[in-house]
């Protein structure tokens, strides 16, 4: 909508310029009864051609379109109804960009904890609590590397040949 304009103003022949006598009709009411779903829907029915520049709505079945117009005071009632809700609209629409973007905040913050092991105790924390002995990776690695005979646990004789087997 389209508040003041130059008194010579050239409009192309896809543009029409609507005025309303005052008394009858409030610019803002109309625009919203304009962009109401239903209407766009009757609009769109009243085209013709088959591509978006080839699109032609005439000025006669323009004309035709009905859009109920209640009292001016009515009007005034809607369009500031209409307009205290499109702010409620919008100031809801911040709370949830904003709770989004902590939300977002939050579940990187999370992950790096959870990969920094601080969301649950470790395995050493556990064993400690109870009362057991930890072995930490490195230890096991080490341990797991070493190489190893069948015959570790063997008893050798000092000419290097096993003495005797022992199990402990």
């Amino acid at each position: 909508m389209v508040r003041a304009v130059r008194s010579s103003l050239m409009i192309c022949d896809k543009v029409y310029r609507l005025r309303f006598r005052p008394a009858d009709a409030l610019a803002e009411f109309v625009n919203l009864a304009l962009n109401e779903p239903f209407t766009l829907e009757e609009i769109d029915s009243m085209k013709t051609g088959i591509a978006d520049s080839g699109v032609n709505l005439t000025q006669a079945k323009l004309l035709d379109l009905q859009i109920p117009l209640p009292p001016i005071e009515e009007q005034r009632e809607v369009v500031c109804r209409v307009e205290a809700l499109f702010k409620l609209a919008d100031a809801i629409e911040k709370r949830v960009a904003m709770a989004m973007a902590r939300a977002e905040k939050l579940s990187q913050s999370v992950l790096a904890k959870a990969f920094r092991g601080e969301l649950v105790p470790t395995e050493a924390e556990l064993a400690r609590r109870e009362g057991r002995v930890y072995e930490p990776a490195s230890q096991l690695l080490a341990r797991i590397r070493k190489p190893h005979s069948p015959l570790d646990g063997a008893k050798r004789a000092p000419n290097g040949r096993v003495a005797a087997l022992t199990h402990e």
